[in-house]
């Protein structure tokens, strides 16, 4: 029967699974795991360049060294996020290494093969910065077509257990909520925490990768804890030590403060040849200032991989530019009308092209004045969003608060969302299906 279902209608679906979920770093990353392990096995199975880390990692052994060395660092900065990573896996029922192999990305091809691989894979994000029309972050999460489906939205809680300190963090409670790809630890897409950051993530393609450092999802699932200070974030990313094995860039906000006094960063991280530490550059996106930011390095020094994902990086700026030069960039629609642009041809900025190996997989829009996070799954300019989140945490009980019955205000919050959410999905489907329902 589904061979005589038309591709747009089951290609995407709109839905984005979203967990909420409160423990130790193991027993999140257990829960996420276990909540989702069908997606995570599935990814795991059909995301192609696993094949190629897994088989370095069989049979070389400099791939199985740059492996251990790179596990090694990572516990020595962050064991916790090994712990919940450890916790996903056995909850998936996946083991370890594979989960970390993918973690690691292109690092081993780099060093084994003295090459990386040019998948293309990207995103676009435009930050708006017009105090009395609107302040936006918006994030076009292009990946493989294998990620189509394979994500979900992690709202969790983690109050650590005394095994779980160490590294850069002694113990540190977290509230966060982020988009994750299936598989992955949150923090290398989008998201906000309870203090007030709200962030997404650029993957650039530096050409060399380096051994012995930080896989950059560590990094970023780092800044999920981070302050809303822009000086803890800039020694996160830095890293002192060791520093990142691969470049990426990050764009910034943060909620508390004034609309008249607020500023955004792009921030570009790259790795060292010679340091052991990550090169970080930031730049502030001040009142009255937008931003548009694909793949490319804009102001650091590092070699890049200039092939199809630099390329469409080129080419989504330019179309960026010209839309720019018709009018200019204040308000939601502003931003839906660019980032759900599919001029340019071969290299569009919302990608959803059936024989492309890499699509846009899912569209978010932060809201900083309004307080929203709106999150659509296929085209914004034919399409409503699939979700709104508030950026604000009265699902959970605040760090500061003991489970006991002074929380019957968070445990109704909590009944009174699940109600609203259950009338809302209740709506949609009778619309959708045009019944009644009794």
């Amino acid at each position: 029967m589904l061979d005589r279902i038309p591709k747009s209608v089951y290609r995407r679906q709109n839905c984005v699974p979203l967990v909420y979920v409160t423990g130790s770093h193991y027993e999140v990353g257990y829960m996420v795991g276990q909540t989702f392990g069908k997606v995570i096995r599935d990814f795991v199975d059909t995301y192609e360049p696993l094949k190629e880390y897994l088989k370095i990692y069989e049979t070389s052994a400099d791939g199985r060294q740059v492996y251990n060395e790179c596990l090694e660092t990572t516990d020595k900065y962050f064991p916790q996020y090994l712990v919940e990573l450890k916790g996903m896996a056995t909850g998936a029922n996946v083991p370890f290494h594979k989960l970390f192999l993918i973690h690691l990305d292109d690092i081993l091809v780099s060093n084994v093969r003295d090459t990386s691989a040019d998948t293309s894979a990207g995103c676009s994000t435009l930050m708006v910065n017009i105090p009395c029309k609107g302040q936006f972050i918006g994030h076009n999460e292009d990946a493989l077509n294998t990620t189509i489906n394979h994500f979900y939205i992690v709202s969790a809680h983690i109050k650590p257990n005394g095994k779980e300190g160490g590294g850069i963090f002694p113990i540190r409670e977290e509230k966060w909520e982020a988009m994750t790809y299936a598989g992955s630890l949150s923090g290398y897409a989008s998201g906000h925490n309870y203090h007030g950051l709200v962030f997404s993530i650029n993957t650039i393609f530096a050409k060399k990768l380096r051994r012995n450092k930080i896989p950059r999802v560590f990094l970023t699932r780092a800044l999920l804890a981070s302050k809303a200070n822009i000086n803890e974030i800039q020694e996160i990313l830095t890293n002192h030590g060791a520093g990142t094995a691969d470049a990426f860039h990050v764009n910034a906000g943060f909620l508390d403060g004034s609309r008249c006094t607020r500023v955004f960063y792009s921030i570009e991280v790259i790795p060292s040849e010679t340091n052991r530490k990550s090169e970080v550059i930031v730049r502030s996106i001040d009142i009255a200032s937008t931003s548009f930011y694909t793949n490319k390095l804009h102001f650091s020094d590092c070699e890049e991989l200039k092939e199809s994902g630099w390329e469409s990086s080129v080419a989504r700026e330019k179309t960026f530019e010209e839309i720019m030069l018709q009018d200019n960039i204040s308000s939601l629609a502003d931003i839906l009308r660019i980032l759900g642009s599919t001029r340019g041809g071969e290299w569009q900025i919302f990608r959803d092209r059936a024989n492309d190996f890499v699509n846009t997989i899912n569209l978010g829009v932060f809201d900083f004045i309004e307080r929203t996070w709106m999150i659509w799954t296929n085209n914004p300019l034919t399409n409503p969003p699939i979700i709104k989140l508030p950026l604000k945490f009265t699902t959970f009980i605040s760090p500061t608060t003991d489970i006991g019955t002074e929380n019957q205000p968070y445990i109704h919050r909590i009944m009174s969302g699940v109600s609203d959410i259950y009338k809302n999905s209740l709506e949609k489907f009778k619309k959708m299906f045009d019944i009644k329902l009794y």
